[in-house]
């Protein structure tokens, strides 16, 4: 059967069979959020900026279809806002959203933690421990500079706080736990770019993992609601923290 190259981003080969358009467009349009929501969360794309449509799909050589496809579901996980009659923009940053980003975190991280707690086994404990060794391992060489941090650190760090809830049983928890930590993450860069060394950072991980490999739940999931603060205590400092437990109300 003859072979379609199909539209992709410089240095990328994808293929596919002639006839398969159904297909193709939905490659595109999974290959198409990826790009775009990697670079939403690392700050490629500003905050508040506007996305047209003709320059994002010459930038990521995908046609312009895929790409208003891509930021539709990219606008349903909150990284993207539709302005009506004026196409899309990057979802702006502000106090009052991270502090709904926060809260909406402590409700669906700690319960999740709960359960993990609960019913999580030998290997989940394992998956704690070894992403917490992979934060330390980054802090020790990358213990005078920032540069660098950002991306690089959230990696590891996104894997410790999944490892947390992975025992919770529930798919969608940790989907929605993983969308709300990236959204977080566009304002953590801020925070990163201010911290003298990673000591502290590594220290209340550490802390945070004894507690949970302890199964002492309430320290535990009382210490996970505080440490989901920190982003919005460093970033804006004097600004209300939630209430754990209860969600935040966002003002008109």
């Amino acid at each position: 059967m003859a072979e379609v190259e199909l539209a992709r981003p410089k240095g990328m080969s994808l293929r596919a069979p002639v006839g398969t358009d159904v297909a193709v467009n939905e490659t595109l349009v999974i290959q198409a959020e990826r790009l775009l929501h990697q670079d939403i969360v690392n700050g490629v794309h500003a905050a508040g900026g506007r996305l047209n449509i003709r320059e994002l799909a010459a930038r990521y050589d995908i046609g312009a279809t895929p790409i208003r496809e891509a930021l539709t579901k990219l606008s349903a996980q909150g990284f993207v806002a539709v302005v009506e009659n004026r196409g899309f923009r990057v979802a702006s940053l502000s106090a009052e959203d991270l502090v709904d980003i926060v809260s909406s975190r402590q409700l669906i991280e700690i319960a999740a933690l709960r359960t993990s707690m609960r019913d999580g086994d030998a290997e989940w404990e394992a998956g704690i421990a070894g992403t917490l060794r992979k934060i330390e391992h980054f802090a020790a060489n990358f213990r005078t500079t920032a540069d660098g941090w950002g991306a690089a650190l959230d990696v590891v760090h996104k894997q410790f706080h999944t490892a947390l809830l992975l025992a919770c049983g529930s798919p969608r928890l940790i989907n929605m736990h993983q969308i709300f930590y990236d959204q977080t993450f566009r304002y953590r860069q801020t925070m990163f770019t201010r911290m003298p060394s990673l000591e502290d950072f590594v220290q209340d991980h550490r802390e945070l993992a004894q507690l949970v490999l302890a199964r002492n739940t309430d320290a535990a999931c009382r210490r996970l609601a505080e440490h989901l603060t920190h982003t919005l205590r460093e970033v804006y400092p004097g600004v209300p923290l939630p209430d754990p437990g209860r969600p935040h109300r966002r003002t008109r």
